[in-house]
């Protein structure tokens, strides 16, 4: 924001670069005016001009060089079509949790905010925030109202600086669902003889595929059972 005392009857008229910002409050007609500059790639500087006019017809004229330092621009790397996270299953340990990391912070000092959108669609299991917190690991939770939902991962990068300037990155993730089968079949059943067994719970049948696994070894012997 840049201001010039009021006088009253006095008009007044701001200058800058062409191009290079953004009126986001008061106006460049009035004694204040707030900007937001455009994206720098290296420290540059910006002159701003006002001129006064009195009523009088007198003018003055004041000018200031501001220098725009480069906002981060953090670069988000990790998997972006997930299954959600499901820790095990039928005795069966997955816990699938992802990792997810800034691959180009601007320096050792910059501080980190990293939040899920909506807060509802995953948890984080270690810290996300505080310096130098580059890397998060996330659980993200199973959708309820599709098979497939897509949610935003945002890291908000603090650079340690004068200005302490900032800049924000979404990433889309696709959450999936996880397919939850129930064997349906006898528990006990005779050698040689053909065994029937189905996976029931397939809510998503018609786009999953299955394998089976049977144990082969060691062979039976008569009144043995195998799971």
């Amino acid at each position: 924001t840049y201001s010039t005392p009021f006088q009253s009857g006095d008009t007044y008229q701001w200058t800058l670069p062409a191009g290079t910002f953004q009126v986001t409050g008061g106006s460049l007609t009035g004694n204040t005016v707030t900007v937001r500059w455009n994206q720098v790639a290296t420290p540059t500087v910006r002159a701003v001009t006002v001129l006064e006019t009195t009523q009088n017809g007198c003018t003055g004229t004041a000018s200031v060089n501001v220098t725009v330092n480069p906002a981060p621009t953090p670069n988000i790397s990790g998997n972006t079509n997930v299954c959600a996270y499901i820790g095990a299953y039928d005795g069966i340990t997955t816990n699938n949790t992802q990792t997810y990391t800034v691959t180009n912070p601007v320096n050792a000092g910059s501080s980190f905010q990293w939040s899920i959108v909506p807060s509802s669609a995953g948890v984080f299991t270690g810290a996300s925030s505080g310096v130098g917190v580059t890397t998060v690991t996330i659980q993200w939770n199973e959708p309820t109202t599709a098979s497939t939902i897509t949610n935003v991962l945002r890291v908000v990068e603090t650079a340690n600086g004068v200005p302490t300037c900032s800049g924000q990155t979404d990433l889309n993730v696709t959450v999936n669902w996880n397919p939850k089968p129930v064997i349906s079949g006898a528990r006990v059943w005779c050698d040689n003889t053909p065994y029937v067994a189905n996976s029931t719970n397939a809510a998503q049948s018609g786009f999953a595929t299955y394998s089976v696994t049977v144990p082969t070894t060691p062979p039976l012997t008569g009144g043995q059972v195998r799971n």
